[in-house]
């Protein structure tokens, strides 16, 4: 029985990549069906299904999801560059440290970037009122407990004196 687990673990990498290699193609021939409309993906409309209107929708729908496709294969290539940077130092501190700087000093403001974006879109969706209480003849309308009025603007205080300054 160890000899079983000893072959998975000399082979751990030819490994990792074959699942990777697999979550690759079965996430690109889900994203192929989504482009064309097969399988579930399939739209009930009455086309005639020329290839004209098959290429046109696809650069459509690409055009539309650019953003999307481009900031997963940067995020891609800089987990895979920082993979091979890893495997390749081959457990030496000053290679490793060398070749994770210089992936995180090249890809690094790319992948801060990404993040900043969809981070930030989601914190400025959370942020937005909500604009289903808008009436469609005109402006919103106060409910009863919503004051009108503004509260009055009370004056900061006053600093405290400055200390005289110790002799010395």
């Amino acid at each position: 029985m160890s000899a079983f687990f000893k072959f998975f673990y000399d082979q751990r990498g030819g490994i990792f990549v074959l699942f990777a290699c697999l979550i690759l193609v079965v996430a690109l021939i889900r994203y192929l069906a989504w482009i064309f409309g097969w399988g579930r993906f399939a739209q009930k409309t009455t086309t005639d299904g020329r290839i004209g209107f098959v290429v046109a929708d696809f650069f459509a729908k690409l055009i539309n999801d650019f953003r999307h496709l481009l900031a997963l294969i940067l995020v891609l290539i800089f987990a895979g560059v920082l993979a091979a940077a890893i495997w390749i130092s081959n457990k030496d501190i000053d290679t490793l440290t060398k070749a994770i700087q210089a992936v995180t000093a090249t890809l690094g403001g790319l992948i801060g970037s990404i993040i900043g974006y969809y981070f930030g879109e989601s914190a400025v969706k959370r942020s937005q009122p909500d604009t289903s209480a808008v009436s469609p003849s005109g402006p919103p309308v106060q409910s009863a407990e919503e004051p009108t009025t503004t509260p009055p603007i009370t004056p900061a205080p006053a600093p405290p004196p400055a200390a005289p300054p110790a002799a010395g």
